[in-house]
């Protein structure tokens, strides 16, 4: 984040996460991201609520949002230089440009010092080279509005990106919202099927496997892709969706179960009210992992990385 940058967004951060929670959920809605009847998750329990911080932390939780906003600015500006070689290429309108965010923000708080790889060097200025602060868990809450939980976890918090297609020549509706389910997995067989290129069976005398995903161009079309299957595993954390439904479970917890067209934020377990539905979506989870090698996540060296429920830090 360049100090010119940072400047723009001082003072914007004030009023605390819960109110820019609630500014950025309306303002999504306003969009058409969400339906008027879709209800924000609650604060995360560990976020405390804006009464109880202290008038002297405010300025330094304004900065680091500033600062944060300040890296999304710059990499905007980073994108707009890109066009602009495409369009010296005079490339602009045959070109599809596919652009997504990270998955989730990250609630996690760094302690590490003095190892300057992670440590945020005591006295220095968050946003300055010698700083290595976070957002932590009230910022990261308030950048996964309106979702529950963060990077690391696979609740929608951790895992939904939103996804902006750009390709005038080619994109049926222009400007148009779609709620079709895709997945970084899909990149590969849109981009093979738009140059018309097979995916090769073998490589150097390897075996190769088969891309996962599915081709985004039905989409591109002003088509569907339809109902489909995905799975997740990070950290020990896990979930698969089949069409609306959704099972995801924290590391060593039970399942939740979700239908995500009638709550998409996941405010309603509803792994109580159907049982068996739950045991089949999890015998499909364990025969994904079990074909794609999900290795158990208590047998690997780094298991005790995991943040509890209770303590986000790393």
């Amino acid at each position: 984040a360049k100090p010119q940058d940072v400047a723009k967004y001082r003072g914007r951060f004030r009023d605390g996460w819960d109110v820019v929670r609630q500014r950025r959920f309306a303002k999504q809605k306003k969009l058409g991201l969400f339906a008027e009847d879709c209800r924000i998750y609650p604060r995360d329990p560990l976020a405390r609520p804006r009464k109880e911080v202290p008038e002297e932390e405010r300025d330094e939780w304004d900065l680091r949002m500033a600062v944060h906003a300040a890296m999304v600015d710059c990499m905007d500006q980073g994108v707009g230089r890109v066009l602009r070689a495409i369009d010296r290429l005079e490339a602009r309108e045959n070109t599809l440009i596919l652009f997504c965010s990270d998955n989730g923000a990250s609630a996690e708080y760094l302690d590490t010092w003095p190892d300057p790889r992670r440590g945020h060097k005591p006295g220095s200025i968050t946003g300055t080279a010698e700083s290595h602060r976070c957002l932590e868990v009230g910022w990261s809450n308030a950048a996964n509005t309106p979702f529950r939980e963060h990077k690391i976890w696979v609740h929608e918090g951790g895992i939904a990106t939103p996804l902006i297609a750009y390709w005038p020549k080619g994109i049926t509706a222009r400007g148009a919202l779609t709620d079709q389910v895709a997945h970084l997995i899909d990149f590969m067989p849109t981009c093979l099927e738009l140059v018309g290129v097979e995916y090769p069976s073998t490589f150097n005398g390897y075996e190769l496997a088969r891309p996962e995903g599915q081709s985004l161009v039905p989409v591109l079309r002003g088509n569907t892709m339809g109902h489909r299957t995905l799975a997740w595993e990070h950290e020990g954390n896990r979930a698969i969706r089949v069409g609306d439904w959704k099972l995801v479970a924290r590391y060593q917890d039970h399942w939740e179960m979700y239908n995500l067209e009638e709550d998409r934020t996941e405010c309603f377990d509803l792994a109580e009210k159907h049982p068996q539905k739950v045991a089949a979506m999890a015998a499909k989870w364990q025969a994904w992992a079990d074909r794609i090698g999900v290795l158990p996540w208590k047998d690997l060296p780094a298991s005790d990385y995991q943040p509890t429920r209770e303590y986000r830090k790393k």
